[in-house]
């Protein structure tokens, strides 16, 4: 019988006067080792194949895999019997990209987008364009119409009605600022901040004069702007009564023109008298009988509501500005589709833009002559 001692495999040390490792070791030779090598590699092939497969990233044919998208054909189908309104008219906009329209007290409408101000009659023509520094998010006139407020990022500029500019309002914008509405009522200029989750209060001159903010409304036992985006609208409207968008609320806040509460309204809902989504509607505007007008993305529409928030009727719905082939929700930002804006002209035409297809889309009532 041979000695068990002389069994054991000789350690190996870079080190002749370190102490020998003794520890018994298993190796595999012969028939053994190929098959567990092969095994190793089939469950790596198999591996590979499904994380191919599984496209995870939804990277092939530039679209998410099913699971990650919400199939929303039942909320936006809507009863035709609501829809109240009938577009006329589609003025094309020679733009990119689309931010926001406001219509002219004296007539007509202007857009903003790229790096420019266009301005257009009544009729859709074009009569004016301004360059600007940096993209323009929104914009608003003043009543006799030869001042032009445009925001930027985190600052207001004033235009007169040439299209030189003749000041700047920055005082309580900072670098967190995102303006993305405007609203003029007699000389006072109302700017919308999404960043701040704000509302700040200038006079003509550009001095701050008053600001809306968690301070503010936690001091009259309101909850704070909800902004999870920079989509935050502003209205001053001719009653005098400051209203705000708070989009993660789902809700339209009214304010007297000192920032004091008067109440609100607006629901959270997947029903057409509601809102949907994380944060709507995105857009607010009011005809000249009160009624507000309502635009919300995720689902795109426009709507109606009385004066005292009660939903009344479809503007637009969302087939009209969806392809009928998909009824998706993309998650991504990459792939959603650009958000509208709204605004009533002097004569109670509403005013959609359409950044999808680059155009002013013109509407009015169906009992309208």
């Amino acid at each position: 019988m041979s000695d068990p001692r002389h069994d054991r495999p000789t350690p190996v040390s870079s080190n002749s006067d370190a102490p020998a490792d003794v520890t018994p070791i298993q190796v595999m030779t012969g028939s053994k080792s190929a098959i567990f090598w092969a095994g190793v590699v089939f469950i790596a092939g198999v591996a590979l194949f499904a994380v191919i497969q599984v496209d995870s990233w939804g990277e092939r044919a530039n679209r998410l895999p099913s699971r990650f998208s919400l199939d929303t054909s039942e909320l936006t189908s809507v009863d035709a019997a609501q829809v109240a309104y009938k577009e006329i008219a589609a003025y094309p906009v020679e733009m990119e990209t689309l931010r926001a329209v406001a219509a002219i007290p004296d007539g007509g409408f202007a857009v903003v987008g790229d790096v420019e101000i266009q301005r257009f009659d009544e009729s859709g023509r074009k009569t004016q364009q301004i360059t600007t520094d940096s993209p323009p998010t929104c914009i608003a006139f003043a009543l006799d119409a030869n001042l032009i407020y445009v925001g930027f990022a985190a600052a207001v500029h004033c235009y007169d009605a040439g299209g030189e500019r003749r000041a700047v309002f920055n005082e309580g914008l900072n670098e967190d600022s995102m303006i993305t509405s405007l609203a003029v009522f007699e000389d006072n200029v109302f700017v919308a901040d999404a960043g701040q989750r704000a509302v700040l209060k200038f006079d003509s001159e550009g001095e701050l004069l008053l600001k809306i903010d968690e301070e503010k409304k936690v001091e009259q036992g309101l909850r704070s702007f909800v902004v999870p985006s920079a989509h935050f609208d502003v209205l001053a409207a001719d009653d005098g009564v400051l209203r705000v968008v708070n989009p993660g609320a789902r809700s339209i806040e009214a304010f007297t023109l000192e920032g004091d509460a008067l109440g609100a309204w607006g629901e959270t809902s997947s029903a057409i008298e509601g809102f949907f989504g994380c944060c709507n509607p995105v857009a607010l505007s009011m005809l000249p009988d009160g009624r507000f007008v309502t635009a919300e993305k995720g689902i795109p529409r426009v709507k109606i509501y009385d004066s005292n928030g009660t939903f009344e009727s479809i503007v637009a719905p969302p087939a009209a500005f969806t392809n009928e082939s998909t009824a998706k929700i993309e998650i991504r930002d990459s792939q959603r589709n650009g958000v509208l804006d709204v605004a009533v002209d002097r004569d109670g035409r509403i005013l959609v833009l359409d950044p999808n297809r680059q155009t002013i889309r013109v509407f009015i009532e169906n009992s309208h002559e």
